[in-house]
């Protein structure tokens, strides 16, 4: 594991020093594994928890499918707060988007988490299809039981309040206007027909509104999002 984490985790800042506090925190994540309220007081101890809980309810939403394995840098402050923090980075597979055919809208809540498994329970491995294993991080955080209920009743929160039709569809409407003249821009300087460029970027826009809607009727489905209680009766724990 040292070496995986460490090559997966290259350091930007105080280059200096070594990577003995993260191969400290996934250890200590791992040794608490069997005893979830002493992992829950590490989680609150090393994380900040809320921009946590942010982070992953939005790649959910998002259906993020590459982000909980890779795609972040991962920040220990060394100064006032001494937590971790995350900070995502190349969100190209995101709102739906996948090397292959249709939307990922079923990314499902125990995504990123200890024990998910590939879509139908076949382990097809790293590099097939849209699933991948959790990382480091992720595996033993979202599989704590009060991480994961502060997780589940913030992502229905976002579902309520935030990632809703009426809010994001607008904003889609109102970028695509702002965008159209630079597509045909680009496809002009690239030696490309406008028109046909054109009708690319309205696809796109027609498949982003598509994800949205589904995505949303997706997550609302799922029982443990239905039921999980107001973020607000349980956020007090998270500080």
């Amino acid at each position: 594991m040292g070496r995986g984490l460490t090559g997966q985790h290259v350091k930007k800042t105080n280059e200096h020093t070594g990577h003995e506090d993260l191969v400290a925190l996934v250890d200590d994540l791992q040794r608490t594994k069997a005893d979830p309220a002493a992992q829950w007081e590490l989680i609150k101890r090393e994380f900040a928890v809320e921009p946590l809980l942010n982070h992953y309810a939005v790649r959910l939403l998002i259906s993020d499918w590459d982000g909980f394995f890779n795609n972040f840098y991962l920040y220990h402050d060394s100064g006032k707060t001494k937590k971790w923090y995350f900070l995502p980075w190349d969100e190209d597979k995101t709102w739906g988007g996948y090397d292959g055919s249709g939307l990922v809208v079923d990314l499902p809540t125990t995504y990123g988490a200890e024990g998910d498994r590939p879509p139908g329970g076949v382990d097809r491995g790293f590099g097939a299809g849209w699933w991948r294993p959790g990382g480091y991080i992720s595996r033993p955080v979202l599989a704590n039981p009060t991480f994961r209920s502060l997780y589940l009743a913030r992502v229905k929160q976002l579902l309520e309040t935030e990632f809703t039709e009426a809010k994001l569809l607008p904003l889609i409407d109102q970028y695509r206007e702002r965008l159209r003249a630079e597509v045909e821009f680009r496809a002009l300087a690239a030696g490309e027909e406008p028109a046909r460029a054109l009708e690319q970027f309205e696809q796109n826009i027609a498949s982003l509104k598509e994800f949205v809607t589904k995505r949303r009727e997706w997550l609302l489905a799922r029982e443990e999002v239905r039921s999980a209680p107001p973020f607000e009766t349980l956020k007090p724990q998270a500080r």
